[in-house]
């Protein structure tokens, strides 16, 4: 489902909820039809993760309403700004780690122009040392969690699911998938890489072929 379906989805319940909302959207949220929708329907008792969360625009707007937001980003100029801003929210967790296929740690490649402005160009920093934008020589060790293990210890369902992991998307649904996680989440917001990684090309047809064979509806792509 494109984001118009997930507009189309949400909009009813969307406008009754945004009418209890007090003070002012984060301005991501004013900005985004399609994340204003979405962030209409949590609250409290709500679990929002978002994956890649780098400085916290949508983590914020998770957050906003009283969902339980976990947040996670590698990058530890990016994270330093993170756990700044949400130190003081009792509803944000907020993780320094990268999330994968399996625990452990791995090499997180910096933005050809990281030098400059480390926390400016840490959205492009990447686990894929192929990504065009990284240098492939300059890295950082980070700690790797386990998405579908954090899942499952959580219980329960999660309200939504935002990866944005510049380009390690596919091969972690395909891990989510393999162990029945993606089940877990009623929402999954994924940002889409293979057009910037042509290695990626191949490996996306394949997964979007089989969301689409197994029935699977609840991962959207492309939604910002």
């Amino acid at each position: 489902m494109d984001r118009t379906g997930i507009l189309f989805r949400h909009a009813q319940h969307g406008r009754r909820a945004l009418t209890r909302w007090l003070g002012h959207p984060p301005p991501i949220v004013s900005a985004n039809p399609a994340l204003q929708a979405l962030v209409a329907n949590l609250g409290p008792g709500d679990v929002a993760i978002d994956c890649g969360a780098n400085v916290g625009e949508v983590t914020e707007a998770l957050a906003w309403r009283g969902a339980r937001v976990f947040a996670f980003e590698p990058n530890p100029f990016a994270f330093a700004r993170l756990n700044e801003r949400f130190r003081f929210r009792g509803n944000v967790t907020c993780r320094q780690a990268a999330v994968g296929t399996e625990a452990g740690s791995l090499p997180l490649y910096l933005h050809v122009n990281s030098k400059e402005d480390p926390v400016h160009w840490s959205t492009g920093s990447s686990l894929l040392r192929q990504k065009g934008n990284v240098d492939p020589e300059t890295f950082v060790t980070v700690p790797v969690v386990d998405l579908a293990e954090f899942l499952a210890s959580l219980g329960g369902e999660i309200s939504l699911l935002k990866l944005d992991i510049e380009g390690a998307e596919i091969a972690l649904l395909d891990h989510l998938l393999a162990r029945g996680a993606l089940e877990r989440a009623r929402t999954v917001l994924v940002e889409r890489h293979d057009n910037k990684i042509p290695e990626l090309a191949l490996p996306m047809a394949r997964l979007l072929d089989r969301l689409t064979a197994e029935g699977i509806t609840n991962v959207h792509f492309d939604w910002h």
